[in-house]
């Protein structure tokens, strides 16, 4: 069995587990783990993966929250005024893509 037929398995195993009620996410890991990515991703580090995560989320509205805050070093309430919102909604919806990253990624 290949790596990627392992990867296949354990990821939809997981799914199904997710579905089920029976596995949650802890949301305090899945930003760290996202955010770390994130930061080494806009600094230079290649990742192939985070790439491929991060070109299939462009056109989400939000996006752009990721390389403000993750590679210029913007705060929320920068990028609140940049993007016309409040910095409540800058940060809910970095942690929703963060949470989103994170899952794709596993």
């Amino acid at each position: 069995m290949t790596e990627k037929e392992i990867k296949t398995i354990v990821r939809a195993t997981i799914t199904e587990l997710r579905q089920q009620g029976l596995l949650q996410e802890n949301v305090k890991l899945c930003l760290q783990v996202a955010g770390q990515r994130l930061k080494d991703y806009y600094n230079g580090k290649t990742d192939t993966q985070l790439a491929e995560v991060l070109d299939r989320l462009r056109n989400d509205v939000y996006f752009e929250i990721l390389p403000k805050y993750y590679k210029d070093g913007d705060t929320y309430e920068t990028i609140a005024q940049d993007i016309h919102t409040s910095v409540s909604n800058v940060y809910h919806h970095k942690r929703r893509l963060c949470i989103e990253i994170y899952s794709e990624l596993l």
